[in-house]
């Protein structure tokens, strides 16, 4: 996969994540890997976006390693990005650094939602 995004970092140790028994129709388990340096895992970060485009690999997500507290964090944002595309179709709002966000003001949207 990650020679795909034209990387080739060398993986130092990689395992999958949750029950080891899979029950049938379950979804595929996380992997979680890790590599020797952070500009690494920035680069492929950046380029995990690129998968959507190859074949086989649509619905395949990277995603960084998120504590506890940044997992509930995100999730409060993803929730009140839901809440504000429902509230309003017709603007594009995004999470950006931490807040939502609308995309462009040409669009109806104050930057500073």
């Amino acid at each position: 996969m990650l020679e795909n995004l034209s990387e080739k970092p060398p993986v130092t140790n990689s395992s999958k994540i949750g029950q080891s028994e899979r029950k049938p129709g379950a979804p595929p388990r996380p992997i979680r890997f890790k590599v020797n340096s952070s500009e690494t895992v920035y680069q492929i970060l950046r380029k995990a976006r690129l998968l959507k485009d190859i074949d086989g690999y649509q619905t395949v997500f990277i995603s960084p390693d998120r504590t506890i507290e940044e997992r509930i964090s995100r999730q409060k944002l993803v929730n009140e990005l839901k809440g504000r595309r429902q509230a309003d179709p017709n603007k594009h709002f995004i999470i950006r650094k931490g807040e939502v966000v609308c995309l462009s003001e040409s669009k109806g949207c104050v930057l500073d939602v």
